[in-house]
């Protein structure tokens, strides 16, 4: 399991940094490849920190956290209104630079 599960890894200070690197208007600090959830639709994914599952929209944009996936292939991801899930590799489409 990842040492961001087991609490030595602050995810809450991933979540803040991620948000202040998306692009705004004003200043764009660096260069983020453009990553979307595949498909079309809804779909539900689990908010670890909620503990509960939450409907997100697919297609929409998403930043894939620096952490290892859990134990069953899901990545650690935040979309453009600050949500933290999880969601599986295969769902996870690289688009490229915006």
């Amino acid at each position: 399991m990842s040492t961001a599960l087991t609490g030595s890894i602050d995810i809450q200070s991933y979540i803040e940094a991620m948000i202040s690197a998306l692009p705004t208007k004003k200043k764009v600090k660096e260069v983020t490849p453009y990553q979307i959830i595949s498909g079309s639709g809804e779909v539900y994914y689990l908010a670890p920190q909620q503990k509960r599952m939450i409907k997100i929209d697919r297609g929409a944009e998403i930043q894939v956290l620096p952490l290892d996936p859990d134990r069953r292939g899901r990545y650690h991801v935040i979309d453009l209104r600050g949500r933290y899930f999880m969601v599986p590799e295969d769902e996870i489409l690289n688009v490229g630079f915006n």
